[in-house]
């Protein structure tokens, strides 16, 4: 039974491409600082979530019935990439990236449960 305490299909897609552009815009910021910020696997996860959330919202749009699989997927991986920016505790733009992937994963979460 859908859960009625859902968020609309629209609301997680708009928060899904919110969440795309605050990855591309980590990512370029790291590129831009270097050094540890630039590593291979900060840049790898920051791709990973950006592609992850731009796929979910497009399904998510589309009322898509593979929308379910999709979201627990980007749930997934918005939780590491949360977890690898807030590494970066000095880091504004890592940490505000950080707390929308969060805010995406619980959101998918919900899309989840809801499904």
């Amino acid at each position: 039974m859908p859960d009625s305490h859902a968020m609309p299909l629209a609301d997680c897609a708009a928060l899904c491409l919110e969440t795309h552009r605050s990855c591309i815009e980590a990512a370029r910021h790291c590129l831009e600082e270097g050094g540890d910020k630039a590593a291979p696997g900060i840049m790898a996860i920051l791709a990973d979530c950006a592609g992850i959330c731009l796929t979910t919202a497009q399904s998510l749009l589309r009322n898509s019935p593979a929308h379910g699989i999709l979201c627990q997927t980007c749930e997934q991986i918005c939780r590491l990439c949360a977890e690898n920016c807030a590494a970066f505790t000095g880091d504004a733009q890592l940490l505000r990236c950080a707390n929308l992937c969060r805010r995406c994963a619980e959101g998918c979460g919900m899309m989840v449960m809801s499904s």
